[in-house]
Parts: C-alpha cells; structure tokens; sequence
C-alpha cells in the first residue's frame, strides 16, 4: 500500500550530495565551532555550515555542491566567510 501522509517517505540524496561524519572530536570551547567546507575542483571552499558537534561527534549531507572533497576548521563561534585556520580534516579525491 502506498505510505500515508503520517509516514515519513524515504528520499534520495540528489546529486553531488556529500555524507560528513566524524567521531572523537575534541571540544572546541564556547568561543571556537568546527565549520566544514566543500573543496571545489580549482581549491576554492564553499561553506557548508558550522557543524553541530555532540558528544564528539558529528554528521551532514551536503547537497548542491559538485565539490571535490570537504575540510573542517576551527573557526570563531558562529562560523566565516572563508577559513581562518589550516584544516582538521580535509577529503579530497
């Protein structure tokens, strides 16, 4: 039988969707957030949000962005326009 409007319908991810997870994070403090960025094909970044970190760890799906790969800084509380630190983590490939 087709879903009802009260069940949640499986969707998709479009395309050049991304999946970030981390674990073991350390705290950043109440002044710092881990940002994470989409490396576009010329080395240029693209924010994809300040990341929710609980517990040390974290996840997103980054959609709309054919980048080739991803990086996280530290970043001051609440995110930048463009990365103010040397990448955590960077995957590119």
């Amino acid at each position: 039988p087709p879903p009802s409007d009260a069940e949640p319908r499986p969707r998709l991810p479009a395309r050049h969707a991304k999946n970030f997870r981390a674990s073991d994070l350390p705290d950043t403090g109440d002044d710092r957030d881990y940002q994470l960025w989409v490396v576009e094909p010329d080395g240029a970044v693209v924010s994809a949000g300040v990341l929710d970190v609980q517990d040390g760890s974290t996840s997103r799906l980054v959609q709309g962005e054919p980048g080739v790969g991803m990086a996280v800084t530290v970043e001051p509380a609440g995110g930048s326009e463009q990365p103010t630190t040397d990448p955590v983590v960077a995957l590119v490939g």
